[in-house]
């Protein structure tokens, strides 16, 4: 019973994470996205160069969320099931770890859905995101 509870915590967790990677890559294609298609937006070498930068912090954090989540998916299913004391010791401390990142990771979801709404809400009214 208790492989199967941690084995759903490393699922939430990982699906946590899987989101928000998806998340902050949606957000940056759509601030960029959001250049070519607004009729009303200012094409100045500035409002490109800002949506840019912001599209790059998102695929860059979209990216390392990614590798968070892969590596401590792997650590956590090595660590799952040892039986030696030192591997208890380690279990239960990559649980631990897992149960707050997955608290933090459904606040970045949550954080980021309603940023990436706000963004398709600007770019539904015929703006840019920046501009």
């Amino acid at each position: 019973m208790e492989t199967i509870k941690k084995r759903v915590l490393v699922f939430c967790f990982s699906a946590f994470f899987n989101l928000s990677a998806v998340l902050c890559l949606a957000a940056g294609l759509l601030v960029t996205a959001s250049l070519c298609t607004a009729d009303n937006s200012p094409h100045t070498a500035q409002v490109w160069s800002i949506s840019l930068i912001v599209s790059v912090v998102f695929f860059a954090l979209g990216t390392l969320l990614w590798a968070i989540k892969s590596q401590l998916v792997q650590i956590a299913h090595l660590a799952v099931g040892r039986t030696q004391q030192n591997g208890i010791a380690l279990e239960r401390r990559v649980v631990r770890l897992l149960f707050l990142l997955s608290v933090g990771a459904l606040g970045l979801c949550a954080s980021l859905a309603i940023l990436t709404y706000a963004i398709l809400v600007r770019i539904d009214q015929g703006f840019a995101v920046f501009g």
